[in-house]
């Protein structure tokens, strides 16, 4: 029923608060009815306004009477940081009078409130720090926005920011302010916790210790006295320690740049607690306070470090340069002192390094020069750069060489520091053609007493022409052609062809040559044909730097040829030779030169061009009438009215009348070649846009991919040519699966509708490409291969392979042959592919090999190989021979390997008889006994043949010192296999050693002999 509306009673323009306390205080408040109705009552006390219970009540049991009331309360809490008390009266029926209706409103500053820290000893001269400590919480009540539940402010009610008020005193008890301080007391507005006050006893301060006091304002803006006061803190002032004067610097003569903006300078040595300072002043008088001094600090250390620690001196901390008081041409000299933290008591040092010089620098900058044409001669430009400091001047230095009026002249020019007359930059007239020039900059500081200089430039040579070719007399009507020689061009410059009697040219001036550097140039003047067939003149052409032909310009090269009068009778030209536009089309306009006829109908001579060698007729609407009279001469159609072709051989003629025309020039509008050739493959992609998977070299996609219409594989290229066309083959198929838009990049797409495009399941594919420029423009169209053969390979993942092997006959009986067959479908180009024949060894077959390779030609796909099987007179059953391809073949496809095999009966088995026939005798016949190792007998007279497994032989070279055989028997023991060395034809102490294995065995020779260690040997291998 109550809001807290009530007028806050009183408060003043520095709280808003009537009253601030601490938590520990006790307050006694009176209320007191001032008004004049006769039937009031009571004042009465509103308990938990509007339900409010963080506020302090007052004792609700005041002393008094009933309209005038004490209430005292000492209850205050540190965590209820703000209350506000309600007082209305009402009169003797219990109404409530609007006009007796007050507050109070009480700030309740908590114990945690205080200095949180000090500086506990303080040296005179140096400063110290005292910090507040203030709960966070307790913060916004100090800024006038911290409210309670209960307490809104009103629109009326002012939030204004607390104040406090803190004093250093020399007793702890007493509120009198400390003598000596810089700042001894102070105002802290709405202080928050961490604040900082620096405390900073001078040498006039009393030592020994002093207190910080923290109190409030009150009400009528009082404050500093015992009621007031909040925390208190101590501190020990003590007396400044003795100045530390012997240092040593970096340097005690800094040399900078001129118009550099700092330097640095550093010390080691000192004492503790002394700064050192840097004045430009060597007078200051020991006990000086250097703050006072100012305008002569240059700079100072900041801490106060002992030892050889190294401090910079600094114009501003933290800035590690002195930035003051930088002299500007002559050398200035700076003084130390050394003092207290705050600049007072003073001394400068008398030992050690006492001072030091700065002195200013010059730089010069590096000269690059280069020149140019300008109006009326040339410029030389010095073409400075780098860092300079000081006054920059240049010296220009002529060297002669030139062939002007000026060419012979050697002279050093003045140094100057104007940008231009001969200063930074020269500029002369047309008479130094030809010389040579250097030039060299300085910097200058100190009125000239101290230089920098630059290195000389290398020469600069301005330009120089001359004329090579001047022809003696050129007919009216006729060309002739001038040539300009140079050195050290600049171009273009111009030239001028005059007469004394104003003869007329079809051109009388213009330009040659062109850029920097140039050697020759050439030009053409024409005489314009006059009436006077017989009269003759001379003319002048001259040279000029500019199109201004005065005589500033006038490069003073001149020369002089006769004009001569036109010939009535016309005489044949004779073309010289015809070129062909290059533009990026089907066609090509011919521009023909011709020369050396004269005269003609109306002077003028016409041009045509025909396919075929047979002159056009003289009223031919395709001859070009040339009106200038000047070769060449451009043509746009043939005789027959049509664009000139390329890949077309024409005939050209020339002629000056009907029959004064000149013999037939031939030439053929040619094509324009693949002008890029090497075009970069990207990683080809599937219809997603994704990369393929690359592994070993190989670009792989799934089995089923390729399959439906929309599976496209994407190989994109850039870097072509703009005007070139660009296609994918692979090596299955003649025909190109794709060929790109014409233009630089593209992307070729295998569709798998196109037959060929995409390799089936378990193959290979390998893609080259090929470029063109087609006829469209202005190519043969003719396709060749690009990026020099380089390839792709992509492959489809699956068990398809386009291999295929077959045998006829596929049953045979031993000493009968069977041809194996190898077959590649689709195949584009030639390869091979290795084989093996596994089932049989190399005694069983009496031709073929059991190892090899096919070679399948891509006209035929398909390749052979026969083996004939032996009649080996053993009984050692029947064999099945199994051919296989290996894994790929020489263009790195997968074969799949595929196979064939033969079954073969054992029809040629061990014989019976006892005669001498070696297939059929016994060992006896041939006087053999042989016994192995233990001594018993394995070869008598009634031993078979069939105990000799295999024969073999070698013949050992330089290149051949090693040989396997027998590949198949397991020759590992010598207690069941018998090797037998017969014929060795080399030394025979240094015939082959054997190595056995359970894979025939392999003979080695004395490869560290050089005779005797070459040979043939037979081998026979038995069975025990």
């Amino acid at each position: 029923m109550y809001t807290p509306g009530y007028g806050v009673q009183p408060y003043s323009s520095l709280s808003r608060y009537t009253a601030v306390i601490k938590s520990s205080d006790t307050v006694q408040l009176t209320t007191q009815y001032t008004g004049s109705v006769a039937l009031a009552y009571q004042i009465n006390y509103i308990s938990q306004p509007n339900g409010s219970s963080t506020v302090n009540n007052p004792d609700p049991t005041p002393s008094g009477s009933l309209l005038n009331r004490t209430w005292t309360t000492s209850s205050f809490s540190d965590n209820d940081y703000h209350t506000r008390w309600y007082w209305y009266t009402t009169d003797t029926y219990g109404y409530t009078s609007p006009n007796a209706q007050k507050s109070v409103r009480i700030l309740v500053i908590p114990s945690t409130v205080g200095w949180g820290s000090v500086s506990a000893s303080i040296q005179k001269g140096f400063n110290g720090t005292v910090k507040l400590s203030i709960p966070t919480a307790f913060q916004s009540y100090l800024t006038g926005s911290g409210t309670d539940s209960g307490d809104t402010l009103q629109s009326w009610e002012q939030a204004k920011d607390e104040r406090f008020f803190w004093r250093v005193s020399q007793s702890q008890t007493g509120h009198s302010t400390a003598y000596g301080f810089t700042t001894g007391s102070g105002v802290l507005t709405s202080p928050t916790d961490l604040d900082e006050i620096t405390l900073s006893p001078t040498l006039s301060s009393n030592a020994g210790v002093h207190w910080v006091h923290l109190y409030h304002y009150d009400y009528n803006g009082q404050t500093g006295t015992a009621d007031h006061l909040i925390d208190s803190i101590s501190f020990n002032v003590t007396n400044p320690a003795a100045l530390d004067t012997n240092i040593t610097l970096n340097s005690t003569s800094v040399n900078i740049l001129s118009g550099a903006s700092n330097y640095s300078l550093s010390m080691t040595q000192g004492g503790t607690n002394t700064i050192y300072y840097i004045l430009d002043t060597s007078n200051l008088a020991n006990g000086s306070n250097i703050a006072a001094a100012s305008s002569n600090y240059i700079a100072r250390t900041w801490n106060s470090n002992s030892g050889n620690n190294s401090r910079p001196f600094e114009t501003v901390q933290g800035s590690g340069v002195i930035s003051n008081g930088l002299p500007t041409s002559a050398t200035a000299t700076f003084y130390l002192y050394a003092a207290n933290g705050n600049g007072q008591n003073s001394i400068r040092l008398t030992t050690g390094d006492t001072q030091y010089t700065v002195t200013p620098q010059a730089q010069a900058p590096s000269i690059s020069p280069y020149k140019t044409i300008i109006t009326n001669g040339f410029q030389m430009w010095s073409n400075p750069s780098g860092t300079t400091a000081g006054t920059i001047q240049y010296q220009w230095k002529v060297q002669g060489g030139g062939s002007g009026s000026n060419g012979n002249t050697v002279h050093t020019f003045p140094w100057t520091a104007e940008i231009n007359n001969l200063g930074e930059n020269a500029a002369v007239g047309t008479s130094w053609r030809g010389t040579s020039w250097t030039v060299q900059a300085r910097a200058t500081v100190d009125n000239g007493a101290n230089y920098d200089y630059s290195s000389t430039s290398s020469p600069i040579t301005l330009p120089d022409y001359s004329f090579t070719t001047v022809p003696n007399s050129i007919q009216e009507g006729q060309t002739g052609t001038f040539t300009v020689a140079s050195t050290n061009g600049l171009g273009p410059i111009y030239w001028q062809a005059t007469t004394t009697s104003g003869g007329d040219f079809s051109t009388s001036s213009g330009q040659v040559g062109s850029g920097t550097g140039w050697s020759s140039g050439s030009f053409t003047v024409t005489p314009s044909t006059d009436s006077d067939s017989d009269a003759s003149e001379t003319a002048t052409i001259k040279l000029y730097v500019t199109n201004i032909f005065n005589s500033y310009n006038d490069l003073s090269i001149s020369d002089t040829f006769t004009i001569t009068g036109a010939s009535t009778t016309p005489t044949a030209d004779t073309i010289s030779g015809v070129t062909w536009s290059s533009t990026n089309t089907a066609n090509s306009n011919p521009t023909v030169s011709w020369s050396g006829g004269s005269g003609g109908t109306s002077g003028n001579p016409a041009v045509i061009g025909s396919t075929t060698n047979s002159l056009p007729s003289s009223s031919n609407g395709a001859w070009v009438t040339d009106l200038n009279q000047t070769s060449p001469t451009t043509l746009t159609i043939d005789a027959y009215g049509n664009a000139y072709v390329r890949g077309v051989t024409y005939y050209f003629w020339v002629r000056r009348s009907a029959n004064v025309v000149s013999t037939p020039f031939t030439s053929t509008a040619p094509y324009i070649p693949l002008s890029d050739s090497s075009i970069t493959i990207d990683t080809p992609t599937d219809k997603n846009g994704t990369d393929l998977n690359l592994v070993n070299g190989v670009y792989e996609i799934p089995s089923s991919y390729g399959t439906a219409a929309a599976d496209i594989i994407g190989i994109p290229f850039t870097d072509g040519g703009t005007y070139d066309q660009y296609r994918v083959l692979n090596d299955t198929t003649s025909q190109w699966p794709e060929s790109a838009n014409v233009g630089a990049s593209g992307t070729f797409s295998l569709v798998t509708t196109q037959s060929g495009a995409l390799p089936p399941a378990g193959s290979t594919y390998v893609y080259s490409f090929s470029g063109r420029r087609p006829p469209t423009t202005g190519g043969s169209g003719s396709w060749q291969t690009v990026n020099s053969g380089t390839t792709i390979r992509i492959k489809r993942l699956g068990t398809g392979t386009p291999y295929s092997v077959s045998a006829n006959p596929t049953s045979i009986n031993e000493g009968q042959s069977t041809t194996f067959t190898v077959t590649y479908s689709n195949i584009s180009s030639s390869r091979t592919v290795n084989y093996t024949i596994e089932g049989i060894q190399d005694l069983d077959i009496s031709s073929g090999a059991l190892t090899g390779s096919f070679s399948i030609n891509s006209g035929s796909g398909t390749a052979t190989t026969v083996i004939t099987l032996a009649n080996d007179n053993l009984t050692d059953g029947p064999k099945t021979a199994t051919l296989t391809l290996a894994n790929t073949d020489s263009a790195q496809t997968s074969t799949g390997t595929p196979s064939a095999s033969v079954s073969i009966a054992d029809t040629s088995t061990a014989g019976s008889g006892s005669g001498t026939n070696l297939n059929s005798g016994t060992a006896s016949d041939y006087g053999l006994e042989i016994y192995n190792p233990s001594g018993t007998l394995i070869i008598n007279d009634i031993s078979r043949l069939g105990t000799f497994l295999a024969f073999d032989s070698h013949t050992f070279t330089a290149s051949s010192t090693t040989t396997t055989m027998f590949n198949g028997f397991d020759c590992s023991s010598k207690s069941t296999t018998g090797i037998f060395l017969t014929g060795w034809t080399g030394y025979q102490w240094l015939s082959p050693w054997i190595t056995r294995s359970s894979n025939g065995i392999t003979l080695t020779v004395n490869s560290s002999n050089s005779t005797g260690r070459y040979g043939t040997i037979a081998v026979h291998l038995i069975r025990y």
